[in-house]
């Protein structure tokens, strides 16, 4: 289980409750299993058994990193190779039974530069983000809400400046494009994850020190970045967020 680092991929803790993954490839499947018995079988579960809002039953896949968790209201999952439109659907009707209100779909190119939405888009402060700026003005968003018979889908356009505030109930919010957009230092950068970024609180982030333009812009924009280098583990095409997977939020 190699890819087990990534900790993100294989399960998100949501509200009280948890998405175990479907994985879009078989040699990764072995990991949310473990994750399932986890939940199932530890003593810090065992007499409050961990809801799954999704339990590998339907035949779509879905991976954690492509789960944004905006507010305890919010959710942003991207529709990629590896996380299908039913998927989405599915974890969206259970997290409306939570009281979450909306579930933001991003409909993204299938393909390995567009693996996970958190590689293209990240939340770092109350209404700041670190963004792909090639790929955003093409993706498509549709807006979930809950519905009498289930979920309803409506268009909300490409423009995530005001897709991302509509979420957030703000007038707008601050887009921190990866690398600053240059043809050739701004893919570098994407290509090592300089928009994968752990925030820890708001403001407060984790992330490779190699992305120097990016580090540049977050200093710029009054968010704080600690770093660690990472040369290696970039080549897994993963960064700090992929990395980790937090148990407890606190409210904000």
């Amino acid at each position: 289980m190699p890819n087990s680092y990534f900790t993100r991929d294989s399960s998100i803790n949501i509200a009280d409750g948890v998405i175990l993954s479907h994985m879009g490839k078989p040699y990764r499947q072995r990991e949310p299993l473990l994750m399932k018995y986890i939940h199932r079988g530890a003593d810090e579960y065992r007499d409050n058994p961990t809801q799954d809002f999704y339990s590998m039953e339907p035949p779509y896949g879905i991976e954690g990193g492509d789960v944004l968790i905006l507010s305890d209201k919010v959710v942003c999952i991207g529709c990629t190779e590896r996380t299908q439109p039913g998927a989405i659907e599915f974890v969206a009707a259970n997290l409306f039974k939570k009281g979450f209100e909306a579930v933001y779909a991003f409909e993204m190119e299938r393909g390995r530069n567009a693996m996970h939405l958190d590689g293209m888009l990240t939340m770092v402060d109350r209404d700041a983000f670190l963004f792909n700026p090639f790929l955003s003005g093409n993706v498509n968003v549709c807006k979930l809400t809950p519905a009498s018979d289930g979920v309803r889908t409506q268009p909300v356009g490409s423009d995530w400046s005001k897709v991302l505030a509509d979420a957030l109930g703000e007038s707008s919010v601050r887009l921190i494009p990866v690398g600053n957009g240059d043809e050739i230092q701004g893919f570098w950068e994407m290509w090592n994850l300089g928009g994968n970024v752990l925030t820890l609180a708001p403001g407060l982030v984790v992330c490779y020190d190699r992305n120097k333009i990016t580090l540049d812009l977050l200093d710029k924009a009054g968010i704080e970045a600690r770093t660690f280098e990472g040369a290696e583990l970039s080549r897994g095409c993963g960064g700090a967020r992929c990395m980790s997977m937090p148990i407890i939020r606190e409210a904000l």
